[in-house]
């Protein structure tokens, strides 16, 4: 208890050390653009464009405000979220009779360069499997107690994973759970149909409570026909999987590594293949929808850190009970955990704290001098706006590559919203704006004069007075 209260400790405190990091993600700047929009009176999905499925929302949305409505707000939600996948853990661990694996897992999880920078960083994608975490935790839950309420907790836990990022992975696993549940259980048509029964109707509820109030059309026009429109306009790309996880050679490394213990875990130990076996799928199904989807972007290999690390642990656990029953086992495990956690210490108190690039605060100095508060400004670097505490227009929070390039986002639109909001700045800052089809045009037509250019790739465009 007290070793688990000082892990809590340690992450806190670097969390709070890094809370500032210099960002490396623009999809951060979109969502600070887009919640910042939502508090100057743009609903969401109804005028606020949002590609992500409410879950996001819902989860994070409240807890940036209560923290300060601001980029380091955020930061912190997202970790807080990152905490409770860690208690999931523990709570996998206590299901499998294995607490001390979960400690495994959490010091494994943070010598994961991916998994580190996202629970760090104002993105959806680390959610997904804190709540994937819950669910399987509840599925076991249901099957050491064969009590139903903890299928429907399992339920719920998948549907929020789903509203958060569309992730699906963690639900072959919780089938086979239940099956093998109901298998060993009389009556197994009934309970069957009971469990299928119970399962459905809970999911289909929190899908309603998440999606009602914001209006099931505007939810389809921002989220599912933007991934139709994204989809069309890529194609299934195997060999950018294989790159963007050559990327990631600490996955690699324990992949490899836990893929050669089970061979001991599946011979030499008959009670632990069970378990070995969902993790395994978890695993399996995470890999298979990374290869398909597309577009594919590297910040999505994340989903793998955690079934990869719960994976890995367990093995090395199972392993490591099996050829000694000491308590002294307990020492390298105790060793490492302290180790991984002093090296996150040291990062974090040597993490310079500045979040904008020198671009990003040239472009924050124009915006100063050229605007002024409840003027609209235009950037496809959000960050500009969110820092600089400019209007956007409601449909253009979000001017990321994926929408542009797979036509979501239109010329027609586009100056519609110059006609309707009339900016006094547009920034081309990160090379996305420029790939709107006709944007130099449009820039003319709408008597944009291009201002202060620092080099070829920035580009800042001041409306004529």
């Amino acid at each position: 208890m007290i070793f688990g209260l000082a892990i809590c400790v340690v992450l806190l405190f670097s969390a709070f050390k890094l809370r500032a990091h210099q960002s490396s993600e623009s999809d951060e700047g979109v969502y600070l653009t887009t919640f910042k929009s939502v508090q100057n009176g743009f609903p969401i999905y109804q005028q606020t464009y949002l590609s992500q499925p409410p879950g996001f929302f819902v989860a994070i949305f409240p807890l940036y405000s209560m923290f300060g409505s601001t980029l380091i707000a955020a930061r912190l939600a997202i970790f807080f979220y990152s905490l409770i996948g860690l208690v999931a853990l523990v709570w996998v661990g206590w299901e499998l009779d294995s607490v001390v694996l979960s400690f495994i897992a959490v010091s494994v999880l943070y010598i994961i360069p991916i998994y580190t920078d996202q629970i760090l960083t104002f993105h959806a994608d680390s959610l997904p499997s804190t709540f994937s975490t819950l669910a399987l935790a509840s599925a076991l839950r249901f099957r050491n107690s064969v009590k139903w309420r903890w299928l429907v907790l399992s339920s719920i836990f998948v549907a929020i994973a789903i509203l958060v990022k569309v992730d699906v992975t963690i639900l072959p696993s919780i089938f086979l759970v239940v099956v093998f549940t109901l298998v060993a259980k009389p009556q197994k048509v009934r309970n069957f149909v009971k469990s299928f029964a119970l399962f459905s109707v809970a999911f289909f509820i929190v899908l309603l409570l998440f999606t009602l109030p914001f209006g099931i059309n505007n939810i389809f026009t921002n989220v599912i026909e933007l991934r139709f429109q994204a989809a069309a306009a890529s194609t299934v790309d195997p060999s950018l999987f294989l790159h963007y996880l050559n990327q990631q050679p600490q996955l690699i490394v324990l992949l490899i590594v836990a893929i050669g213990l089970s061979a001991i875990v599946v011979v030499k130990n008959k009670d632990k293949r069970f378990p070995f076996f969902i993790i395994f799928v978890w695993v399996a199904s995470t890999f298979t929808i990374l290869v398909v989807y597309h577009p594919l972007l590297s910040h999505h290999l994340v989903l793998l850190a955690v079934p990869i690390t719960l994976f890995f642990s367990f093995a090395l656990f199972t392993v490591m009970n099996k050829l000694t029953t000491s308590k002294y086992v307990l020492i390298p495990i105790v060793l490492f955990t302290v180790v991984i956690l002093a090296g996150r210490l040291y990062y974090a108190v040597n993490q310079p704290e500045q979040i904008l690039s020198e671009t990003e605060i040239a472009a924050v100095n124009m915006v100063d001098k050229y605007t002024m508060q409840g003027d609209y400004i235009i950037s496809d670097d959000g960050l500009v706006t969110g820092v600089s505490q400019r209007l956007t227009p409601p449909q253009l929070t979000d001017l990321s590559l994926v929408r542009i390039g797979s036509g979501n986002l239109t010329p027609t639109e586009f100056t519609h919203n110059l006609d309707t909001y009339k900016p006094k700045m547009i920034f081309a800052w990160t090379g996305k704006l420029i790939t709107l089809h006709n944007f130099s045009q449009i820039m003319k037509q709408y008597h944009y004069n291009e201002i202060d250019r620092m080099d070829t790739y920035h580009h800042a465009y001041l409306l004529e007075p």
